[in-house]
Parts: structure tokens; C-alpha cells; sequence
């Protein structure tokens, strides 16, 4: 197979992108989807990756040289979310006509992720071609990224940024004497190392070959010591130190002859290892003699570096030395930035914990514990040790915790009260093991999402099409691996993952009892097929449920579409998003939180959701959760007895009285 794209599609991607000269190897990288090509078996995905995390790189960077006129962090986090999208990666490739271009694997034609790592490894190939980040936000640009939007302002004020010239700040180079200018300015304090001089990638040469600025400045770490020299300001209760104000710790204190303690805390120093005469690195600082009313005895003579143990502390941004005791030393031209900087961040920290994700539901749930005298949650299905693994998630999905604090509480029970309540007026009819597949995918999809009986019919609907389709016996089911002798044949063996290739073939076979009649050429069904295979994945976890804790734990999961008095649900979107390590863990901490009580009130809700979904109705009739008010259900806590109760039968309100106490 020919291992170069043709030339004019080759010439199509350089005039799109502005480079004419990027290698036609590359191109053809970038436009292979993978196992087309068996020189490159990954196609374009390793690119792809390439690419996805330089376009997040060069939006930060734009973002940084223009954060000194009116970007901020929250501006540039907006447009890498809006733009670093699959989806909208996608869209530019369809805009653009690279979805014509790309050469696709026998399945993924059109498909969004394909489009979507298409465009990325482009951005990828444009940087490996020419070395330059300037041609690739060109590149960007000129496909459509930052256009229009928040992108539009992040890219006008980089703009506005760059014709300006640099100023001359205390982090600014020009400041200082570089390391070829030896000479000193009446303005430079003696004995102070300059910064190394960083030309931007764009000062560089494309064909590798470095500046002659480069050159000439040897990789050095930069080095800022403190100035020895002291002058006095107008205010008789302050010094300056160059640059630096330090204040009396007690503005209101006159001068005594042991005099005042002052504050010098945050002063920027940088280590050089190249120059240890004048690093501040481990040494005392500049010794100044002076009147003994503005004495500085109480200044600390060792410095050490920041910790992070605490979110409110001051002394947080990378680069900064905290000198010991009680003193605060600030540069005024830096200060309202810092300050700004800093009485964010833990506003930031604070997002990330699961109270405040779900602190409204926790105090509720407290209060309705502490009215019933039963334990708290944080004594029963939220206690210490679940929390902490929730929070030692990396990827800490909200909906992992959603489903574990929501299941089997209180609106759960107000859903499958409803259900069972209008259960005789719905359209749905009954779930039954002997309904054809194809009129069973009818069923569901004809079903009303905003109807409790409707929603609890159509998940028992999936989980009965996943396991008539073969998904009980697949690995992904049975978390096993079953050899025979035919299995070491090589005639029987097929390339890839086998647990994914059992996927697939149950996707497909659901696929042809569904749609028995579309082809697979057909663009719709790719499009069938991936929501198919979303279907599978639901169904397959919804009988782990079932597996793990009883036929009737779906109905202890109160979909979003009908949350009513509660502000949050469990919706099959939720279920299908989370990725395999959060669903094990899901049901890890299920079991270690709720277990043993969550299988006692399934094996309790059995008979009754059998005879809910399998039509048998009359036989759930005085039941008592149907005779309790909705406002009694909410009162009562997650995984009290009382829950229990509900699911009994009988014509006395006298046993369940407690419930409307």
C-alpha cells in the first residue's frame, strides 16, 4: 500500500494550513485512520494526542501574554473548553472538507471521533514539520479555531499584547543587564545576577538551526538577590528597599530605642547554582546598620521553601521564598495581582469537595436524621472512608457520587410509588421474556421518559435486549475467560482487544435483530450502531446491578426527568458516561457503604417489582406505599426502617404510623 497521501490532497491540507513546505509523510500520517495502513497500524491517534495537547498549550500561552491586559484564567479556561472539543474539532473538519480527505477503516467512516483526531494530528503534524508554536496557532486560526466568541477576545487582546512594547516590571528581562552586557547603569543594584534571556519560539529558526541570541546565552537558571542598598520613603513608619516596601508590624507603635519589628515575608528569590555568591539560597540576608529606632533585629536570618499545607495561606505561588518569624515584605507594583491571584484559589480547592457537590442533600438528610433519631451519614452510607475515596478519584465524576448518595432514598421511593399508581393508565403495557427483539426496541423507544412507570419498563426492556442478545455469556459480563481447544486455533482468532471484540459482536448482533433490514454501507447505520452501543453498555451495567444487589435496585434509581421535590437524578446517560475503573468502583463502594441494607430492601421490593413490570397489578394492591403522603415519604432518611415499612402490606394504618410522626 502506497505509504504517501496523493499530491493534491497533499497540496489541499499546505494551502489550508499556510505551511507549504510541511512533509507530505506527515500529511498522510495525519489523514490515516488506524489499520488502513499496516506502516503506521495506529493511523492518526498518535497525532492526534500530539495535537489535542497543543492546541490546550497554545491557548494557554496566548492567554499568559495576554493576562496583563484584560485576560483572565477563567477566560482562558472558557475557550479550551469551548474550542478543545470533540465535537467541535469534528465540525471544523466537515467545514473544512478534511472529512473528505481522511482514509478511513472499515467501520469508522464519518465518525466524529475520527474527524476529531483527523484535525488534531494536522495540528500536530504542522508543529513536528516546522517547529514553530507561531505557525501553529496560524494553522489553528486558519482552520477555524478562536473565532468568533470568547475566542475571538482571548486572540484580540494576544494581539494587543504582542504590539505593545514589553514593560519594564520587576519579572521583566529588559530590567536587567544580560549576560553579554557586562556593564553596569547608574539604576542596576551591584552585586545582582541577571536573568537569562528566553527568545519566544518564534524568534526561532524552522530548519532547527538557533539564534545567535540563543547562542550566546548558556541555559542558566535565573537569579534575583536582594538589593543591600536602603532609602527612606515620605512615611516616617515605612522603609524601602529598592523596589520593596516594608512596613512596621505596628503602624501605630511609636519608635522605641529597641526598635519596632517589622514584616518581610513572599520576597522573591530565585536560586543560581551558577553564581553562589549571589544566591540568597541558605544564606543570611544583607546585614544593615542603622538607627536603632528603625532597628531590624527581629528580622530572620534563614530562608526555606513554601509549603502547600494550607489553602489560605499566602505563601502559594511557585517561585516565591518564605522568610521565617512574622514579617511581610511585598513589592507594591505586584501586589493587587497576587492578591487577586490568592483569594481565589481556594474558592477553586473548595469546588472540588463532595460537600459541596452535595452538601444540600447531606443537610437535609442530617436533619431528617437527627428529627427520627436515626444515624447520620456520615455514620451510615457517607461515612469517612467512602468520602476519601471519592476524593482520591482522579477523575471524580459527579455522577459517581450522585448515584451512590441517591440510590434507595427517599425520592426512589416517591418514584415507584408513583409508578405503581398510574401503572393501569399507562400506554406501556408489560415487560415479557418472550417479546421479539425488534418489537422490544419499538417499545422503548415509543416509551415517555417523563412517565415513572414508562422509565422503569424501558431499563427492564434494555436489560431483557442485552441478555437476549447474547450479553450474559460475553467477558465484559462474567469478568472471566473461558479456553477451549478451538480457542488456540488460528483460523478462530481475530486481531485486537478479545474482550472488545465480544462487545462488538454483540453490538452487531443486536444490531441485526434490530435492523434487520438496513445495510452496513448504509450512513445511518453507523449511526444506529453507535447508539446501539451505548444501549449495550447500559443494559450490561444495569445487570451488574441486578447481579450484584436484586431484580428491583433499578427502581431505586430515581431518574433525572423526575427529581420533582428533589433537585438531583440518576439518568441512563449517567450510568453509560462513566468509564469502566468508576463503574467498578461505583459498586465497590455501594457494597462497602450500603450493601448489606441496599440487598435486604431489594430482596423486600422483589415480589413487587416483579409484579409491577410483568403486569400483574391487582396483586400489588394495599400496598402501603400507596397510602402515605408524598411530604410523609420525603421526611423519612435514606436507610432508615421505616423505608421498609412501605413495601409491607396491609389495611391498618396503625403499624406504620411512625412514618407520618
Amino acid at each position: 500500500m502506497n505509504n504517501t497521501t496523493n499530491v493534491p490532497s497533499a497540496e489541499q491540507i499546505r494551502a489550508l494550513l499556510g505551511v507549504p513546505q510541511l512533509p507530505a509523510e506527515l500529511i498522510h500520517e495525519a489523514l490515516t485512520a488506524a489499520g488502513v495502513d499496516p506502516n503506521i497500524p495506529d493511523g492518526f491517534k498518535t497525532l492526534a494526542q500530539i495535537g489535542t495537547s497543543l492546541i490546550d498549550t497554545l491557548i494557554a500561552k496566548i492567554g499568559h501574554k495576554a493576562s496583563k491586559s484584560t485576560t483572565t484564567r477563567g477566560l482562558i479556561s472558557a475557550v479550551r473548553t469551548e474550542y478543545n472539543t470533540t465535537k467541535h474539532r469534528a465540525h471544523i473538519a466537515q467545514r473544512n472538507g478534511i472529512d473528505k480527505l481522511i482514509k478511513y477503516g472499515p467501520n469508522g467512516h464519518g465518525a466524529e471521533n475520527s474527524l476529531a483526531s483527523a484535525v488534531s494530528a494536522l495540528i500536530a503534524a504542522i508543529e513536528l514539520g516546522t517547529g514553530s508554536f507561531d505557525h501553529v496557532l496560524n494553522g489553528m486560526v486558519r482552520l477555524g479555531f478562536l473565532r468568533g466568541g470568547k475566542g475571538s477576545a482571548l486572540l484580540e487582546a494576544y494581539q494587543l499584547a504582542i504590539s505593545k512594547p514589553a514593560g519594564k516590571d520587576f519579572y521583566s528581562h529588559e530590567r536587567l543587564p544580560r549576560n553579554a552586557d557586562s556593564s553596569q547603569t547608574g539604576s542596576s543594584p551591584p552585586h545582582q545576577t541577571p536573568l537569562t534571556f528566553f527568545p519566544s519560539p518564534g524568534n526561532r529558526a524552522v530548519d532547527g538551526i538557533r539564534t545567535d541570541e540563543e547562542r550566546t546565552n548558556p541555559y542558566s537558571i535565573p537569579d534575583i538577590t536582594l538589593p543591600p542598598s536602603l532609602t527612606f520613603s515620605d512615611d516616617p513608619g515605612t522603609l524601602v528597599l529598592n523596589d520593596l516596601e516594608i512596613q512596621s508590624a505596628d503602624d501605630s507603635r511609636s519608635c522605641s530605642p529597641e526598635g519596632g519589628v517589622l514584616q518581610a515575608t513572599n520576597i522573591p528569590v530565585h536560586r543560581d547554582w551558577d553564581h553562589p555568591l549571589h544566591s540568597s539560597w541558605g544564606r543570611t540576608l544583607p546585614t544593615i546598620s542603622m538607627d536603632p529606632c528603625l532597628s531590624l533585629q527581629g528580622l530572620p536570618s534563614q530562608v526555606q521553601e513554601p509549603l502547600w499545607a494550607d489553602p489560605g495561606s499566602s505563601s502559594r505561588i511557585d517561585g516565591i521564598i518564605q522568610v521565617l518569624e512574622e514579617p511581610s515584605i511585598r513589592q507594591a507594583s505586584r501586589k493587587r495581582q497576587c492578591d487577586t491571584q490568592l483569594s481565589n484559589r481556594p474558592n477553586k480547592r473548595a469546588a472540588t469537595s463532595s460537600r459541596s457537590k452535595y452538601g444540600g442533600f447531606l443537610e437535609k438528610e442530617i436533619e431528617k436524621c437527627k428529627a427520627k433519631g436515626h444515624p447520620l451519614p456520615c455514620e451510615t452510607f457517607f461515612q469517612r472512608h467512602i468520602e476519601e475515596s471519592l476524593l482520591s478519584n482522579s477523575g471524580f465524576s459527579d455522577s459517581l457520587g450522585t448515584i451512590l448518595i441517591r440510590i434507595a432514598d427517599a425520592g426512589s421511593f416517591i418514584c415507584l410509588r408513583n409508578a405503581i399508581l398510574n401503572s393501569t393508565s399507562s400506554s406501556g403495557g408489560r415487560v415479557s421474556r418472550q417479546t421479539p427483539r425488534k418489537d422490544r426496541y419499538e417499545i422503548m423507544e415509543g416509551l415517555d421518559g417523563n412517565v415513572a412507570f414508562n422509565v422503569f419498563l424501558k431499563r427492564y426492556h434494555l436489560m431483557e435486549l442485552f441478555r437476549d442478545c447474547g450479553g450474559l455469556q460475553s467477558r465484559s459480563s462474567t469478568c472471566s475467560i473461558s479456553y477451549t481447544a478451538e480457542s488456540f486455533s488460528s483460523a478462530s482468532r481475530k486481531r485486537g482487544n478479545p474482550k472488545h471484540n465480544e462487545d462488538a459482536v454483540i453490538t452487531e448482533k443486536m444490531m441485526r435483530e434490530v435492523f434487520p433490514q438496513l445495510p452496513r454501507d448504509n450512513p445511518e447505520y453507523e449511526r444506529r450502531r453507535r447508539a446501539m452501543t451505548r444501549l449495550r453498555i447500559i443494559g450490561r451495567r444495569y445487570q451488574a446491578l441486578v447481579d450484584k444487589f436484586g431484580q428491583s435496585v433499578l427502581c431505586f434509581l430515581q431518574p433525572c426527568s423526575l427529581t420533582a421535590e428533589l433537585d438531583k437524578g440518576v439518568s441512563d446517560n449517567m450510568i453509560c458516561d462513566l468509564n469502566e475503573k468508576d463503574f467498578k468502583l461505583l459498586i465497590e463502594l455501594l457494597e462497602n457503604s450500603q450493601g448489606t441494607s441496599l440487598r435486604d430492601l431489594c430482596t423486600k421490593a422483589n415480589p413487587v417489582v416483579d409484579n409491577l413490570i410483568f403486569g400483574h397489578q391487582e396483586r400489588i394492591q394495599g400496598l402501603r406505599l400507596q397510602e402515605v403522603q408524598t411530604e410523609d415519604i420525603i421526611a423519612i432518611p435514606k436507610g432508615s426502617p421505616d423505608m421498609e415499612l412501605l413495601l409491607c402490606y396491609g389495611n391498618s394504618m396503625q403499624d406504620y404510623s411512625v412514618i407520618a410522626q
